[in-house]
């Protein structure tokens, strides 16, 4: 990388400066790179000690955007950011069964969850922000997040979960579980490499976010699985649902346990919830 120019301090002894002042000033300190180097590439220290490029010419934006994943891998640079070993665990890496039922049975059945989206879309809406005669303030962000947390957890897992006044603590749950996964992987990502099963065994929400979901999702992934046994996978009011769904794809696999089920979950709702 030393080719690229830098934006900020790149002497030893103010590079910790410099990557702290990032924190405080990213947006100027990209501004300042793009004005200066427009049309180039320039580089940035990260808190983490480690170097992001930046970049700005068209042809190479484009060049970026259709190269192959033998020379650029989303995954390896998401599990890298995201600490996925530690802060969701080493399983969720390793087999992606999960990212395909996305992309195939759960997308496929958008179109017939649609009447229960939009229903809890409704009430969600009507409960966190009820009409009143006068003007009231709420909370942006945490009231959306609620609202879609509700209408995501409708599609994926039904009623009564999605609900936040009759079980507030999974909605909860899900709606921390990112904060908390964004905190320790930023956290773990500042120590060396040798340090970070350490540190990510000290500071990984993964545990106890595990604990809290296993109240509410432990007993009926287990009885999804016992029906699922029983019926050898197809029965009357088989429930249309993201447990299902998951079954389905991995139906006697090495990763068909309740742990390991509610773990896709949680993830699945953190890509969804957040970026929306």
């Amino acid at each position: 990388l030393r080719h690229i120019p830098t934006v900020g301090p790149s002497s030893f002894l103010k590079i910790s400066f410099g990557s702290a002042e990032f924190v405080n000033h990213a947006r100027e300190i990209i501004q300042e790179g793009y004005d200066k180097y427009r049309g180039r590439p320039f580089k940035i220290l990260m808190p983490d000690q480690k170097w992001i490029v930046m970049v700005t010419d068209e042809n190479m934006i484009d060049d970026i955007r259709k190269a192959t994943d033998e020379y650029l891998e989303f995954l390896e640079a998401f599990n890298e950011f995201m600490q996925t070993d530690y802060t969701m665990g080493k399983p969720i890496r390793i087999n992606l069964y999960h990212f395909d039922v996305v992309k195939t049975t759960l997308t496929r059945n958008i179109s017939a969850r649609f009447s229960d989206v939009r229903d809890e879309i409704v009430t969600a809406c009507a409960e966190e922000i009820p009409a009143t005669e006068d003007w009231v303030s709420y909370p942006a962000l945490s009231t959306a997040l609620k609202v879609v947390c509700r209408t995501t957890n409708r599609f994926l897992v039904g009623l009564p979960l999605c609900k936040d006044s009759r079980v507030p603590d999974y909605v909860n749950l899900n709606i921390e579980f990112a904060g908390d996964v964004f905190k320790a992987a930023g956290i773990i990502t500042l120590f060396p490499d040798f340090l970070q099963p350490i540190v990510g065994t000290i500071v990984s929400p993964l545990e106890r976010t595990l604990r809290r979901a296993m109240g509410h999702l432990g007993p009926i992934i287990q009885d999804r699985m016992n029906d699922y046994d029983q019926y050898d996978g197809d029965w009357a009011d088989k429930p249309n649902d993201l447990i299902t769904w998951l079954l389905d794809e991995n139906p006697q696999g090495e990763y068909r346990t309740v742990r390991d089920l509610i773990m896709r979950v949680l993830e699945i709702n953190l890509a969804a919830i957040h970026p929306t």
